[in-house]
């Protein structure tokens, strides 16, 4: 894998995430990863904005389009020569092609601490009033390599944090979200082997 890694974003709204890991490496003024390209499958993301306005190439990649979305988006990855794909906010599962041909190389973080609160139906607020409601004292954000199932990959990275005694889904869900940048950048750095 080069170094910095090529990374292909998959996202389904504005991934606030990489936006954000966008300013993180910004910041420090040292390349943790090359944006390779963002692929959408709503033509309404936020995100298109964003990689036209950061002069990243977008792609919309969605079953409207390509009666076989598994090989346009493996084709796509290979065009642009990504070495990991990040999931951020990606409401689609990933076909077998894709899946095969970038094993171990398919990030995406989760919004509680795995193997706790993942698999199906378990985005958006749900995980955060699962573990509200059943009195967890942390939370955080998980790193993981992407699987045929939901959420059960190896992990690579974890983000705790506190849970307040008045916390609620909401508050939890903007706290947890906090995290997911460097969540992220944890996961690439360990597949990278820093």
């Amino acid at each position: 894998m080069t170094h910095p890694p090529r990374i292909a974003v998959l996202a389904s709204y504005n991934a606030s995430a990489f936006q954000k890991m966008m300013a993180i490496q910004d910041a420090q003024g040292c390349a943790l990863f090359a944006p390779a390209v963002v692929i959408c499958n709503n033509s309404r993301s936020g995100v298109l904005d964003f990689a036209s306005a950061k002069g990243i190439s977008s792609v919309i990649i969605n079953a409207a389009r390509f009666e076989d979305v598994d090989a346009a988006l493996l084709a796509c990855l290979h065009e642009h020569r990504a070495d990991l794909v990040l999931l951020v906010g990606y409401m689609k599962k990933l076909g077998p092609k894709v899946l095969a041909a970038y094993q171990g190389r398919i990030i995406n973080v989760h919004p509680a601490l795995l193997p706790n609160y993942g698999g199906q139906g378990m985005y958006g607020l749900a995980p955060h009033q699962a573990v509200v409601a059943a009195g967890e004292k942390e939370s955080g954000a998980t790193a993981h390599l992407v699987t045929e199932n939901y959420d059960e990959g190896p992990i690579l990275a974890q983000i705790r944090v506190a849970l307040a005694p008045d916390e609620t889904p909401e508050t939890l869900q903007e706290k947890v979200k906090a995290l997911e940048p460097r969540a992220y950048l944890q996961g690439i750095a360990v597949l990278q082997g820093q």
